[in-house]
């Protein structure tokens, strides 16, 4: 009986952790803002994340899509609508709020390297 109950305190003590590590990605500096991604060929897509789980993307040929998008641990996962497939990447510092001005370098879903840039104002949309 004590042992079970040390391996739930224990669980619980855990989920607590990644709990607080997952929490602590914050998106919502994002929210009305745009976010650009610029690989290394310097083909841009803009993406503008809605609070309410829902965004909006333009492709570097101008198409528009729209979908919805989740933090899943440290990673942004994003679903356009139509789609069954979830493409997920990891949230460069995950740790830290997102800031409008902020250039950042991370992984687009396909794992090709990006800048990532939040800029203030939905400009191109």
């Amino acid at each position: 009986m004590l042992r079970s109950k040390l391996f739930l305190g224990a669980l619980a003590a855990g989920m607590l952790v990644a709990g607080a590590a997952f929490a602590a990605v914050d998106l919502s500096a994002t929210y009305g803002n745009t976010i650009t991604w610029t690989d290394a060929a310097g083909s841009k897509t803009v993406f503008w994340l809605m609070g309410d789980g829902t965004f909006t993307a333009k492709a570097p040929g101008g198409e528009a899509k729209h979908g919805t998008w989740e933090i899943s641990g440290t990673q942004f996962c994003g679903t356009y609508d139509g789609e069954t497939a979830k493409n997920c990447m990891e949230v460069p510092h995950p740790d830290q709020a997102w800031v409008v001005g902020e250039k950042t370098p991370g992984k687009n879903f396909d794992g090709g390297d990006i800048t990532i840039e939040v800029s203030p104002g939905q400009t191109g949309m």
